[in-house]
């Protein structure tokens, strides 16, 4: 459905927040039937290596969709429409497996409706710190803040480039240690430390 102007402005001046989830929107084919049927989701390297397998078997479909049955379309274009009137915009992926990517699935949907690659980082970051009101401790880099942040690799550009690259994550810093990404394993301080996860696969 579409929003109207008198709508769009209650919503984006109430001082409240959005967060659209794209992944389980109702009103037509839902963002995760996107992401099954675009994304390898069973055969993922890094999703086999965090996530169990079962599930995974589970996230894939072949049943193609003209773009115009996918309702979050809509949604994220009144997003925008509402960012632009001063709505703070937040990412959340409603906690659907496979999880991790339909975070970054949820970055790239919000972009389909007319934010700028910085309107997505804000939301995901700056935005949501300032709604659940923890804008002092965390969402930006700052002095005295908590220094919990993500590394890419040289070559990516989130700004300017693809904001589907937000999955090319290097390294992971949250509470002053450094984790490899793709493996969790800790390269600062303590290098070579692993993440322990529980045996969730039989390989």
């Amino acid at each position: 459905p579409t929003l109207y102007d008198d709508i769009l402005t209650l919503y984006a001046l109430s001082g409240t927040g959005a967060t659209p989830t794209h992944i389980v929107n109702y009103g037509g084919a839902w963002g995760e039937q996107w992401v099954w049927a675009t994304e390898d989701v069973p055969n993922d390297p890094k999703l086999r290596r965090f996530s169990r397998h079962d599930q995974l078997q589970a996230l894939t479909e072949s049943t193609a969709r003209p773009a115009h049955s996918y309702q979050f379309f809509n949604t994220s274009s009144s997003i925008a429409k509402m960012v632009k009137k001063g709505l703070l915009a937040h990412i959340g992926a409603h906690g659907e497996p496979p999880l991790g990517l339909n975070y970054h699935a949820e970055m790239f949907f919000a972009q389909q409706g007319g934010l700028s690659n910085y309107e997505v980082i804000r939301a995901a970051t700056s935005s949501a710190a300032k709604t659940l009101g923890l804008s002092g401790a965390i969402g930006t880099l700052s002095r005295n803040k908590l220094a919990d942040l993500l590394v890419y690799p040289s070559g990516v550009d989130l700004l300017d480039g693809d904001i589907t690259k937000t999955r090319e994550i290097r390294f992971v810093v949250r509470g002053g240690r450094v984790w490899d990404a793709s493996t969790m394993e800790e390269v600062w301080p303590l290098k070579g430390e692993k993440q322990i996860l529980p045996h969730f696969n039989a390989d």
